[in-house]
């Protein structure tokens, strides 16, 4: 189901706001909503133990327009929550929201991708030390949520149960509160480090590997571990392999049968996937490349479909599938990949989905799991070697 941007009952103001930025009934043009860099950030300065102490910068110094392509991807902006949006509701926790109202001062900023969904809103804030101390022991004995390490500073997530399950972030390093919805880890490390250029004071970064707090439900398993394929740089496309690269036509004939061959595809990519989110996910792609061969005069068939998605979207796709009781997380030559089989009037209907960096291969058609994995361990290896 495609994931659509929604707020609990405490952000009503806030999706008002930015309705015009998020919703696909927007008008044509999209109004001018980027903060000039030079406008100071918003203060609220309260007695404390701080005195405002730690600089923070605007948005547009936060993340560039340059920065925004580089990280989040062709089609993202900033954009303005809105003046009646208040800071505390970005994430429903009382506590985090009872520290951010007692703030020093803080900086709400937007990223997104207008008339759609993809969107993410952070507040910056800088905090009394003994109310962060507080809510970092808050934050690590919650059992529903999980923290980790990004860049030497502890992010704690959780998601929400109902609605379209998005994921709250919160970081507590010294007395710099960092509250998102719909975060991704990319920014999050882009925006520690330009926060820490200004503020030599915060405690630097670590290659520290992260560590997950252990679930409190019973019988839980903990979330598996997304393979350490390194990413490409994000300045540079991935070179997506040409289709008689991606899957060779021996292998077809190997595994699927002599008479085939290669087809027109025919359509997009999107036309070629398995549902309503893949196809929304893959029509968003930095790029993608859908090939699909069959036997002639006949419903067998399948295709391939090999596309670069940004961070943010495979990130979220990720947690759709995870989800999904109807797919099966497994590994695939070292990779993370997910599998689905059902029936239908034309036989068995397989999906496999694999990540290999930010290319999403995706293999869907008339064949058995077994032949699905092996075209999608050859489009694996493909995509490796063009990329090396």
């Amino acid at each position: 189901m495609p994931v659509r941007f929604r707020v609990l009952s405490p952000v009503v103001a806030f999706a008002a706001a930015v309705a015009v930025v998020l919703s696909g009934c927007a008008p044509e043009t999209a109004p001018e909503n980027t903060p000039t860099p030079s406008s100071p950030a918003p203060e609220a300065t309260v007695p404390g133990e701080t005195t405002g102490a730690l600089v923070l910068p605007t948005c547009g110094e936060l993340l560039t327009a340059d920065d925004i392509v580089t990280i989040l991807g062709d089609g993202y902006e900033e954009f303005s929550p809105g003046e009646d949006f208040e800071s505390t509701t970005v994430v429903p926790d009382e506590r985090v929201i009872g520290v951010l109202e007692d703030a020093v001062k803080s900086q709400r900023c937007g990223w997104g991708v207008p008339h759609t969904s993809d969107a993410s809103v952070y507040v910056i804030a800088e905090v009394e030390s003994a109310a962060a101390a507080d809510l970092r022991s808050h934050l690590q004995s919650e059992a529903d949520f999980t923290t980790t390490d990004v860049d030497g500073a502890p992010v704690t997530t959780w998601e929400e149960q109902t609605g379209f399950g998005h994921v709250y972030a919160v970081v507590s390093l010294d007395t710099l509160l960092i509250a998102a919805i719909d975060y991704n880890d990319d920014t999050l490390r882009h925006l520690l480090t330009a926060l820490r250029k200004v503020n030599p004071s915060l405690p630097a970064g670590s290659t520290a590997t992260p560590s997950v707090s252990p679930s409190a439900t019973p019988g839980a398993s903990p979330t598996p571990t997304t393979p350490a394929t390194p990413r490409p740089d994000p300045g540079d496309r991935a070179v997506l392999p040409e289709c008689d690269d991606l899957l060779p036509l021996s292998t077809v004939h190997a595994l699927f049968g002599d008479a085939a061959e290669r087809l027109d595809a025919g359509g997009s990519a999107a036309d070629h996937m398995p549902g309503p989110l893949a196809a929304e996910t893959v029509r968003a792609a930095k790029q993608s490349k859908v090939c699909t061969w069959g036997i002639p005069f006949s419903d067998g068939g399948f295709g391939v479909v090999a596309a670069e998605i940004t961070a943010t979207a495979r990130d979220r796709l990720l947690r759709s599938l995870r989800k999904a009781s109807s797919y099966t997380e497994r590994t695939l030559d070292g990779e993370l990949s997910f599998t689905h089989e059902s029936e239908s009037e034309f036989g068995t209907i397989a999906v496999v989905y694999v990540f290999v960096g930010d290319v999403w291969i995706t293999v869907n058609g008339t064949l058995s799991m077994a032949t699905a994995r092996e075209f999608a361990g050859s489009a694996v290896d493909a995509v490796r070697s063009a990329n090396a």
